[in-house]
C-alpha cells in the first residue's frame, strides 16, 4: 500500500458505528483514541491490546466528555465489535482460537480474558500510530469527524496534546479529508444539492464538490452533516456567500444579486427553493452550520 496514512483516514472516517436517530454512537472513535493514549504515554508498547483496567479508564475519559443521555459507558463493546473493521483482530488464548471466531457478542468482562489475549492492529497501521505524527494525524481524523464540538478540549489534554505547530498547518488545512468528499457525494448520489445537476463517469468521476458548511478551517469539522454536495457554480457562489442553504432546508440568496445580470438570475431563481437532500434523515446538514451560512448572507 503506498500512502498507509490515506487509506487510515478513510477508514476511520466510515467506522461502522451504532447509529440512534441521528446520533452516532462514540464508542467506537473513543476506543481508538484511547488506544493512541496508551501507545503515546508508554503503557502499551507492542502491537496486543489487552482489555486493561487502563484502557477503560482511558476510554471512560473520552466518553464522559462526549456521551450523549442515552449512551451508556460498556467499553467491551467497542473492544469486541471492533474487529468488524478491517484493521481490528482478536489473538484468542491458547486452544479457544474456533470459540472466539463463532463469537457473535462480546462474553462478559470476567470471562474474556480466559478467551481473548488481546486485540491485534493491521500492521501498517500498529507502525503508523507508534510515529508521534502520524498517531497525531488519524487522532485529529478521528476528533474532527466524531467529536467536532469537543475538539478544543480533547486536543487540550496532556495525553491528546501530541500534534505540533506544524503539524496542525498541515491537518487543517480545508477539505484535507478524502472520506468526508466520499461519503458527502455518495448521500447525495452525486446530485448538486442546489440545482440537481448530476453528472458521473464510468472512472468514479463526478461533477459535485463536497463542500463544508462551515469551511473546516474555521470549524475543523469534518462531519458529513457540515457538507453538501454542489456543483462547482454554487460551490463557487456558496463560498462567497451569494447564496446560503437556511435552516429550514430552503435557498436563500443574496440582495446583492442583479436580475438583470444573466449569470445573477440564475443564481436569484434559487430563492425558497427547497435543497436536494440525502434520503437518509441522519445526513441530512446540522442546523446550527445552516444558522451559521444564513448569518453570513452577502
Amino acid at each position: 500500500m503506498s500512502d498507509p496514512i490515506s487509506h487510515y483516514e478513510e477508514l476511520f472516517y466510515d467506522l461502522h458505528t451504532g447509529v440512534v436517530g441521528n446520533h452516532e454512537r462514540p464508542h467506537k472513535p473513543a476506543m481508538l483514541l484511547a488506544v493512541m493514549d496508551l501507545i503515546e504515554s508508554g503503557a502499551l508498547t507492542e502491537n496486543l491490546i489487552p482489555f486493561s483496567p487502563e484502557l477503560r479508564q482511558r476510554f471512560t475519559f473520552y466518553y464522559d466528555i462526549v456521551r450523549l443521555e442515552n449512551d451508556r459507558n460498556t467499553p467491551i463493546n467497542p473492544y469486541f465489535y471492533m474487529r468488524s473493521e478491517s484493521f481490528w483482530s482478536h489473538v484468542a488464548t491458547s486452544g479457544n482460537e474456533a470459540v472466539v471466531r463463532a463469537l457473535s457478542s462480546p462474553p462478559t468482562i470476567g470471562k474474556l480474558p480466559a478467551l481473548i489475549e488481546g486485540a491485534k492492529l493491521a500492521a501498517d497501521l500498529w507502525n503508523a500510530v507508534s510515529h508521534p505524527t502520524q498517531r497525531g494525524q488519524l487522532r485529529d481524523v478521528l476528533i474532527s469527524r466524531y467529536f467536532p464540538q469537543h475538539r478544543h478540549l480533547l486536543l487540550n489534554q496532556p495525553v491528546v496534546s501530541c500534534v505540533t505547530k506544524e503539524d496542525e498547518e498541515t491537518y487543517q488545512l480545508p477539505g484535507r479529508s478524502a472520506g468526508f468528499r466520499r461519503i458527502v457525494t455518495q448521500v447525495y448520489e452525486h446530485q448538486c444539492a442546489a440545482c440537481g445537476l448530476r453528472l458521473r463517469r464510468p472512472d468514479g468521476a463526478t461533477i459535485v464538490d463536497a463542500a463544508h458548511i462551515i469551511p473546516f478551517s474555521e470549524s475543523q469539522n469534518d462531519h458529513p452533516r457540515n457538507g453538501l454536495a454542489l456543483c462547482k457554480n454554487h460551490h463557487w457562489a456558496m463560498d462567497r456567500s451569494l447564496i446560503a442553504p437556511g435552516p429550514d432546508f430552503h435557498w436563500l440568496v443574496s440582495e446583492s444579486l442583479d436580475s438583470r445580470q444573466a449569470g445573477e438570475r440564475d443564481l436569484i431563481a434559487l430563492s425558497n427553493r427547497p435543497l436536494i437532500l440525502p434520503k437518509e434523515t441522519a445526513y441530512h446538514p446540522l442546523p446550527e452550520a445552516l444558522e451559521w451560512r444564513q448569518c453570513r448572507l452577502a
